[in-house]
């Protein structure tokens, strides 16, 4: 199982207020999605009450959350540090699902352990399709500095058959794989 990160902490927090909202019905106005902080400040009253009905010290709670919250923010800033490489380090460009919204260009080792902070997510203030990540390819490795790169670019086909490498061709055209 691999280890839990902010992002998928900040997830159990969102599922939790959703379920508080419904619950209590704290979204009758649509608040949830245009303005959380009144949810999520009826749930930290509710929380306060829920404290002092048990005659636990909500404010020593803030201050020991406070402080995990730094640390964990620590622990994420320095395994995202340890995880990036150089340009020049990088022997492939990589184009894969990055979530649900779309996909993502990184150029990596072939482990994928290490990879460049530079990473397009989007173009055009777009988010990236799979198709838009391959015609947009070259322009990423003319960006890091490793055109060179164009062949050696590999696209996640997660449930088929892991990374398969595609052609890119000279000029606008491109192979795509199927």
């Amino acid at each position: 199982m691999s280890e839990i990160t902010n992002q998928d902490r900040a997830g159990f927090f969102a599922q939790a207020l959703e379920t508080f909202a419904k619950v209590t019905k704290a979204d009758v106005s649509g608040d949830l999605e245009h303005n959380p902080e009144v949810v999520v400040s009826d749930l930290l009253t509710n929380c306060i009450h829920w404290c002092a009905q048990r005659r636990i010290d909500f404010n020593k709670l803030i201050k020991d959350s406070s402080e995990m919250f730094l640390q964990e923010m620590s622990d994420e800033i320095q395994n995202n540090l340890n995880c990036y490489i150089q340009p020049s380090e990088a022997t492939r460009i990589r184009i894969f699902e990055h979530d649900s919204d779309g996909w993502c260009i990184d150029a990596a080792r072939p482990d994928g352990q290490k990879f460049t902070e530079k990473i397009w997510t989007h173009y055009d203030d777009k988010p990236l399709s799979k198709g838009k990540a391959i015609e947009v390819v070259a322009e990423f490795a003319a960006e890091i500095g490793r055109p060179d790169l164009l062949s050696e670019v590999y696209v996640d086909q997660t449930g088929f058959c892991g990374w398969e490498k595609i052609e890119i061709g000279k000029g606008d055209s491109s192979e795509v794989p199927s």
